[in-house]
């Protein structure tokens, strides 16, 4: 089944943030694990402090994804789905 090259196409689904988050979380848990594991002189500010930074990060990241897409839910239908430009010159 072919279709017209300028037809538009199916929208995407909303599963892509919870995927997301879900990954994020993930790769917490394996730096989590990965400090646990760590031999010698490791103290609870070594664990705690890149946890908290890893998890503001995955945080500022859920944000910029969510502004994203509201900004493209702003626009016009026939522009929501043009491929992103970047920063303007």
């Amino acid at each position: 089944m072919t279709t017209h090259p300028s037809s538009s196409p199916p929208p995407r689904g909303r599963h892509t943030l919870p995927l997301v988050i879900a990954l994020l979380a993930v790769g917490l848990v394996m730096m989590f694990g990965r400090m646990l594991t760590m031999t010698g002189g490791a103290g609870l500010g070594d664990m705690v402090l890149p946890l908290l930074v890893g998890v503001g990060m995955a945080a500022v990241i859920v944000v910029i994804i969510r502004n994203d897409r509201r900004a493209r839910a702003k626009l016009p239908p026939s522009q929501q789905n043009r491929m992103d430009e970047g920063m303007p010159p």
